[in-house]
């Protein structure tokens, strides 16, 4: 009776155990993480991510085409830096504009032109440089669509911060407005850059 007592209260512990194994954190998670697709004037698909650290910190931002009217407004959301992805050839881009944009609001401005289809180890290399240096975090990272922000963001989960492919997919999806095709350029991107 008293083993058999004992063995219950042991079950009861193992299976909360397992509960709150399987509804805590996850490999490569923060049960802090916030999501917000609120949208922001000026900008196309806006997504920020918060509380979940890693190579950029505890935060960044994510977008589309963003008007330099944008700039002072993501000064204001508390982003240090801007990474602007856009070809300068690409319709709607003002890469001039935007930087000026930028600067006027106090913001560091890095142009690194990304075309999907040319996902170079140096391209990549120095978009984790860039968003990987505290001195320019937190950053907001944009592009036409948002779906080459969200697709390097997550190449350096999987490449600098070692989740797997199914837990940065996860986050991508989260915060891409696009998250096949977004999914699917990282998982190029990723391949294209190992050796």
């Amino acid at each position: 009776m008293i083993i058999e007592k004992s063995c219950r209260v042991a079950l009861i512990l193992i299976l909360g155990l397992c509960f709150l194994a399987a509804c805590g954190p996850q490999p490569g998670e923060s049960k802090n993480t916030k999501f917000d697709t609120s949208p922001m004037p000026g900008v196309t698909n806006f997504a920020r991510i918060d509380g979940s650290s890693g190579f950029a910190g505890d935060s960044a931002g994510f977008g589309g085409a963003t008007e330099p009217s944008a700039m002072a407004a993501l000064k204001n959301e508390g982003f240090a830096t801007v990474i602007n992805l856009r070809l300068a050839k690409e319709r709607g881009a003002d890469i001039e504009a935007d930087r000026a944009a930028a600067e006027q609001a106090g913001l560091k401005f890095v142009h690194l032109p990304f075309f999907s289809q040319d996902a170079t180890p140096e391209v990549v290399d120095n978009f984790l440089a860039t968003v990987g240096n505290a001195d320019n975090q937190p950053v907001y990272i944009y592009c036409g669509s948002g779906t080459r922000a969200v697709a390097l963001w997550m190449t350096g989960r999987v490449l600098v911060d070692g989740w797997d492919i199914e837990t940065a997919s996860t986050e991508a999806g989260s915060i891409a407005a696009m998250p096949e095709r977004t999914v699917a350029l990282a998982e190029n991107i990723i391949d294209s850059t190992q050796p």
